[in-house]
Formats: C-alpha cells, structure tokens, sequence
C-alpha cells in the first residue's frame, strides 16, 4: 500500500481498537471476541457521530485488510469484518468538458513539432477512447493495434481491456508514430 493508505488505515485502526476499550472498560480484548456485531456496532457509532459514508468505508476497508491479514496468518479463524455490508456512498455526477471546450483543446497541440504531433496523439486517443490519464500514460508501443484500432489498456486492478479507437486517433497516432 502506499504510505497515505498505510498512515490512514493505521490510525482507523487505532480508532477501532479505543471504541473497543471504551465499550469494555479497558479489559483485554482477544481477536477471538471481535464479531461481525463489533465492527458493525463501530460503524453505527462513526454514524451516530457524524462520519461521512466515504469515511466509513474507508475504516471498513481497513478492518477487512487487517483481519484478512490475521485469518492468512492463522490468528484468527474468520474474518469478522467480511460479513459487514459497505455504506451505500453517493454516486457523484462526473464532470466534462463541452464540445466548444475540447474542440479548442484538441486545436492547442503545434503539429509542425515532435512534441506537438506527440500531444495532439496522446488528447485524440484519451477523447476517442475515454481513458484515464493514468492509463494513457502507461501504454507502450506493443500495447497500439493500429491497423484494428484497437489499445490493450492496464486498469485500476490490473485488470486488462482492449478499447477501440476511431479515424482521427488513428491519424494522430500515425503521423506521430514515425
């Protein structure tokens, strides 16, 4: 994980760990007393206490990791936190550019350089294919299918798809390819 995941799911873990006290009189609490009716009290706690959704999925994410880590390592027999169902979060509406705004934008590359053809590519194929960013940059020349249109592209998960590409991609991709 990265260190912003670790420093995170570190501190909801702590966090987890003093709800328990709390609600134990700061007894000795054993792997083997935390259920599925713990994690879910704790949810309902970081509710009650104003938690967004997205916080709360996060901390859950962390007690999942945590305990599948403990079950792999033959501390525990079961994960207690896999029974315990996600938050619903709120499906934000993607932001976009209009039509006037990516026409300008795919005008802004000086196709009279290398580095103008390369950009003028890298925009055409990201607006004909919809791609991330992240995976845009992550292609090599392998991964191009010129003649069927067509781009192998590593995902969120390393998870791979071929994405079709149309016309003006393919001429962008074409003439800076040489």
């Amino acid at each position: 994980y990265s260190a912003h995941t670790v420093k995170n799911y570190s501190r909801d873990l702590a966090e987890f760990i003093d709800y328990l006290k709390a609600g134990k009189s700061d007894r000795i609490i054993r792997l083997e007393q935390i259920d599925h009716i713990s994690v879910r009290d704790f949810l309902s706690h970081l509710h009650q206490g104003g938690n967004q959704k997205t916080s709360m999925a996060r901390k859950l994410s962390a007690l999942r990791s945590f305990f599948r880590y403990l079950h792999r390592e033959g501390k525990i027999r079961k994960n207690p936190a896999k029974l315990v169902n996600t938050p619903r979060l709120p499906q934000k509406t993607p932001r976009f550019l209009s039509l006037s705004q990516v026409d300008t934008l795919l005008q802004l590359p000086d196709t009279e350089i290398p580095r103008g053809l390369r950009d003028c590519a890298m925009m055409e194929l990201l607006y004909a294919s919809g791609l991330r960013v992240s995976e845009l940059v992550q292609l090599d020349l392998e991964d191009l299918s010129l003649d069927q249109r067509l781009a192998k592209i590593r995902g969120k998960g390393k998870k791979e798809r071929l994405v079709p590409f149309g016309e003006k991609a393919y001429e962008s991709l074409k003439s800076y390819l040489p």
